[in-house]
Order: C-alpha cells, then sequence, then structure tokens
C-alpha cells in the first residue's frame, strides 16, 4: 500500500492507495503546515489502513523535514523522493541537463504517455505556473514552455498598473474581448493560455503528429481544459487530437508508477 504525495508550491496533495485502488486522498494547503503534527490529519483519513510505502513529488524542499519526522513517528517510514532521469516508462526526456526540469513535470509526463494508448501527448499542467510538455510517438520528449499561472500574472499586471485592479480571475464561459476591466482581464489571461496550447499543437503538428492524447492538470487545468473543448471543433486541432482529459492527479498517478 502507497501513499503517493504531491508537495507543490501551494498545497500538499496525497492519497492512499492499493491494488490499483484509491482508498483516501486529500490535501493541505502549505499555510496550514506548522510542524509534523501538522500531518495528522492524514491519519483520520486512513482509518485501519497504513501505508508500506511513501513516495513524494517535492518541488520545494521548505516541508520535507517535517513531513520526513511526521512518517517516522507516526508510520515508521522514510519517504522516498522522487528524481528526474534520463528515461522511464518508455520517456526519453528531452532536457540535455534533467536535473533542471521539476520532478512534478517529469512524474506527470510518465503518467500521461502510460495513459496513452500509444500516441503523441501534450500535458497541460495549469497551476502556481503552467507547463506545456510535448511527446512522440515514440516516447521521445521534444521539450515544453513554462510560464506563470493566472494568479501570477494577475499580479504582474495589478502591481505595475494604477488603473487594472481587481481581486481574483473568474472562470469565465465566454473568451469574447471584454467590456468591463474584470472581463477584460480574466478572458485576456484564458487566451494567452490557451494561445500557448493551440501553438504547442502546431508544433506537435508539424513534427508529423497526426493524432494525440491532450491532458490537462493543475487547480486551473480543468477550466482551461473546458475552454479548450469549447473552441476546438471550430479548430483545425480537432483533425489531431483523439481524446481531451482532465486528470487532477496526474502527478501522483506517475508517482504510483515509479515507485513500485
Amino acid at each position: 500500500m502507497n501513499l503517493e504525495v504531491d508537495m507543490g508550491n501551494t498545497r500538499f496533495k496525497w492519497r492512499l492507495s492499493g491494488n490499483q485502488k484509491v482508498i483516501a486522498r486529500g490535501s493541505i494547503t502549505n499555510k496550514e503546515i506548522h510542524n509534523p503534527e501538522s500531518f495528522d490529519v492524514l491519519l483520520l483519513s486512513f482509518g485501519a489502513c497504513r501505508p508500506t510505502k511513501v513516495g513524494v513529488s517535492s518541488v520545494s524542499s521548505q516541508y520535507r523535514h517535517c513531513f520526513d519526522s511526521w512518517c517516522q513517528q507516526k508510520l515508521g517510514l522514510t519517504p522516498s523522493y522522487l528524481d528526474v532521469s534520463k528515461r522511464a516508462a518508455g520517456v526519453v526526456n528531452g532536457y540535455s541537463h534533467v536535473e533542471q526540469m521539476g520532478v512534478d513535470r517529469w512524474l506527470a509526463m510518465v503518467a500521461a504517455y502510460s495513459a496513452s494508448n500509444n500516441e503523441a501527448c501534450l500535458i497541460v499542467d495549469c497551476g502556481s505556473a503552467c507547463t506545456v510538455d510535448m511527446i512522440l510517438l515514440d516516447g521521445k520528449h521534444l521539450g515544453g514552455y513554462i510560464v506563470p499561472g493566472l494568479n501570477l500574472m494577475k499580479d504582474a499586471l495589478f502591481r505595475d498598473t494604477d488603473r487594472v485592479k481587481l481581486e481574483s480571475i473568474g472562470e469565465c464561459g465566454e473568451l469574447s474581448p471584454g467590456q468591463t476591466t474584470q472581463d477584460a482581464v480574466s478572458s485576456g489571461l484564458w487566451v494567452m493560455l490557451l494561445g500557448m496550447v493551440n501553438f504547442s499543437l502546431d508544433c506537435l503538428s508539424q513534427q508529423g503528429v497526426t493524432s494525440l492524447y491532450l491532458v490537462f492538470t493543475g487547480g486551473n487545468g480543468e477550466h482551461l481544459a473546458s475552454l479548450f473543448n469549447r473552441q476546438l471543433l471550430a479548430s483545425s486541432h480537432n483533425q489531431i487530437v483523439s481524446r481531451v482529459e482532465f486528470k487532477s492527479d496526474l502527478v501522483l498517478d506517475g508517482i504510483s508508477l515509479l515507485l513500485d
């Protein structure tokens, strides 16, 4: 039985799984983590079950000590921190220096390719940052793009402008030009992210890809997937995109593949 943990920039996401079934899952915001006891909420969700392995994807070392101490005190286990490698589960990393890649991206790629049914893949992770990675049919990673996520883009825009101010980015259903500042910013930021996705699809098409699996993940990934689906029928990309999915646990799926 595995405890799989995605230790991200804003939250600590976990699930307990065994025999290809999810037994329990949850998340804790990073602001809620103060000491090892902060993780005791996991024990309440485990019930009578206990993990025999702990696998972690960590993009920050800030909470490692707390979590390691908790695992040793409460579970008697030492967590295994997954690393980026040159190849795994059929995927060949396109980075010349693989240690420069975030392990969450690598695990998401491995999981997506494993679920692709022998197709090329485009993986879009829309969280604190928004990343896009491209994988060909043979598992070769072409590389990708990294841009600020929605909130970071909003903060950058507001920091240096006096008259563009709003508290949150709406999950707009339409991407028509905004006729208020709120709508113009909200629609505009989503359009920027969709533009990156569509440009990446063009790149794959130019590589000769004729069929691909497009998977979204991350906190804003589900809404971005919904927006993409709405414009897909009217786009030339409907000829190469065979399947579009949102998978909230894509990084955890990657941990599951590489931990066993």
